[in-house]
C-alpha cells in the first residue's frame, strides 16, 4: 500500500493543488483555483474535498478552509492567485 504523499492525493482527488503543510502537523491543503466564483464557495469546497476522501476510503479530519481572494495576475501561481483553500488530516482507513 502506498504511503499517502501530496502526490498520490492528487491522483485521487480533483483539486487543482494538494501539497503537505512544511510545518511539521503532517496535514495536506487542497486548493482550488478561480476567477470568477460561480456560485462556489469555501465550503462547498470543503464538502467536495471531505465527500471525494470519503468515496476513496479515507478518512479526513478538516483543520481548517478558507477563500483567499486576490487581483488577477496573469502568470501567478494558484497560491498567489483567488482560490479556495482546505487543510486537513488525511489518512488511510484501517480495516
Amino acid at each position: 500500500m502506498k504511503a499517502l504523499t501530496a502526490r498520490v492525493l492528487s491522483d485521487i482527488i480533483m483539486a487543482d493543488q494538494v501539497s503537505k503543510k512544511r510545518d511539521g502537523s503532517g496535514n495536506f491543503i487542497f486548493r482550488k483555483g478561480y476567477y470568477y466564483s460561480h456560485g462556489g464557495t469555501s465550503d462547498k469546497f470543503v464538502n467536495n474535498i471531505t465527500q471525494q476522501c470519503k468515496d476513496n476510503n479515507l478518512n479526513i479530519e478538516v483543520v481548517d478552509s478558507g477563500d483567499h481572494w486576490a487581483a488577477f495576475n496573469g502568470g501567478a501561481s494558484i497560491a498567489k492567485s483567488s482560490h479556495w483553500w482546505v487543510v486537513a488530516k488525511v489518512t488511510r482507513n484501517e480495516k
